[in-house]
């Protein structure tokens, strides 16, 4: 909702200014937060100050640098169509406006020092897909292309090369961004026509998953990659996951029109938007305030009016209502934010019972919170978890089951199992310790959990067999986890062999 009026806001506040001088003042605003967040990432990564994640050096206000290229993408993107569009009336005229042509001069060269420097493949695609827009939109490309023959054969095979470069760069995580698309594409297909329902697209995502490998043998690449995301890193297979078709097609036709109409006014915002739209094919912009509100004022603005109102009565009461409804989406904003950090700090304190081992405790803490975060599998899965050390195998069984419906981690299956095995029921116990195997077939602990369930209830030849399968899996040499789990599979299946006959 506070994206809504805000977005409402900005068409109505457009009426009274015009679409050209909205345009500009909008441009100008997107120039200093890009550049305000281009140089908190210079800070962070001279040391003078704190990265938002401590596995990388620079992250601006994001809390890791993949989200934090895609939105300097967005700046670079409006300004550098600003300049080449504007290519001609730069530093001409009144000083404001010399003054407006510098700031945008001095974020966009913020913007393209530091957007490499974050290693956002998707960020730089962006960037790149929205300014060869402008390029070809703006220059007579054709006449320049029939004169240059070779340079243009120089450059194609240039171009290649860069994104052959791209994809070699971070190959396992290409690999896994194309596997996660086609487990989508399966989620979209299973879910037609009209969905699965919000905030279940995750849940879908490892259902479709455990089918994909349960159903026959796959590639040893794909095993590889599989993993539990906790995004979609695709909005519009999401969209079309939850809401199905139709979902898809609004996802798809919203920001399309906007682009359209942006880039028949020549206006730069539609730049920024080309590079939201190509982003969001690869990423989760929509799942992180700064996109959230700046696509709402790339909305706003993208259907704006065509003019100012005629009458200044009107154009003074369409103010009035831009403003209100500026103040009220903000308000809300706010609110929604100072809530969450309040129901967040709740939960911190309670998740250090579950660290302490005092679970009762952690359950007390834990449960009041329910109604305000019923729709975060994290806070569903502390909760179920200390529902299943304090022995409440039943209730814990419906919190996680909740859970697992929103999210793909394995993990939730795993507690389901162990609660069914300390209810006596090993029939379901095993099939949820499959389910969690298929999700991720490259994770060890599923069938290490399987195999200690058969040797306590006397199948040891079904033991050996699982214990063998964890043998044969392939191990990441730098998981010590992992590392740990084999040795002592290895070690249990030597004591299983003396007992088991084998051939």
């Amino acid at each position: 909702m506070p994206y809504i009026l805000i977005s409402i806001a900005v068409w109505l506040v457009s009426s009274f200014f015009g679409r050209e001088r909205m345009g500009k003042s909008m441009l100008f605003l997107m120039c200093l937060w890009g550049g305000y967040e281009a140089f908190l990432g210079l800070m962070q990564l001279t040391g003078n100050a704190v990265s938002g994640h401590v596995g990388y050096a620079m992250t601006g206000d994001f809390s890791n640098p993949g989200p934090y290229g895609g939105f300097l993408s967005l700046g670079l993107s409006a300004g550098a169509a600003y300049l080449l569009i504007s290519r001609e009336m730069l530093f001409r005229g009144r000083l404001a406006d010399k003054i407006y042509d510098a700031a945008v001069v001095v974020s966009v060269f913020l913007e393209a020092v530091v957007l490499p420097a974050t290693m956002s493949r998707a960020g730089w695609l962006a960037a790149a897909v929205a300014v060869l827009i402008c390029v070809l939109s703006e220059v007579r490309f054709r006449e320049w292309v029939s004169g240059h023959r070779f340079k243009t054969g120089m450059l194609s095979m240039l171009l290649v090369l860069c994104l052959a470069g791209v994809f070699f760069l971070k190959k396992e995580s290409a690999l896994g961004r194309l596997h996660i698309w086609r487990i989508e594409c399966m989620a979209f297909v299973d879910n037609l026509p009209f969905g699965s329902g919000p905030g279940t697209v995750l849940g879908e995502y490892g259902r479709a998953q455990e089918v994909f490998f349960r159903e026959t043998d796959r590639s040893e690449t794909a095993v590889r990659v599989a993993g539990c995301p906790e995004y979609a890193f695709n909005e519009y297979l999401g969209a079309g996951i939850e809401y199905g078709l139709p979902g898809l097609i609004v996802s798809l036709s919203v920001p399309v029109a906007a682009i359209w109409l942006f880039l028949r006014r020549r206006n730069p915002l539609g730049y920024s938007m080309v590079a939201m739209s190509v982003f969001a094919f690869f990423s989760y912009p929509m799942s992180l305030l700064q996109f959230k509100v700046w696509l709402a004022v790339l909305l706003g603005s993208g259907f704006s009016l065509g003019c100012r109102l005629p009458e200044l009565w009107r154009r003074c009461m369409a103010l009035l209502a831009g403003m209100t409804l500026a103040a009220a989406g903000g308000y809300l904003l706010y609110m929604d934010i100072r809530s969450e950090k309040g129901t967040g700090k709740l939960w911190s304190e309670a998740r250090y019972w579950s660290a302490a081992g005092l679970y009762e405790d952690s359950v007390e803490s834990l449960s009041p919170l329910y109604d305000d975060l019923k729709d975060n599998y994290r806070y569903l899965y502390d909760l179920g978890y200390a529902l299943y050390r304090t022995g409440r195998y039943a209730d814990s069984n419906n919190i996680l089951q909740e859970g697992a419906r929103m999210s793909s981690d394995p993990m939730f299956h795993n507690i389901i199992g162990r609660n069914y095995e300390e209810q006596g029921e090993y029939a379901a116990a095993e099939e949820e310790y499959m389910i969690s195997h298929y999700m991720v077939p490259s994770r060890l602990y599923p069938l290490v959990l399987l195999m200690d369930m058969y040797v306590r209830i006397g199948r040891t030849d079904d033991a050996a067999a699982v214990g063998e399968r964890i043998a044969s899996m392939p191990v990441n040499g730098r998981n010590m986890t992992m590392l740990r789990l084999r040795q002592e599979t290895l070690e249990r299946l030597d004591s299983l062999r003396n007992v088991v006959p084998y051939e």
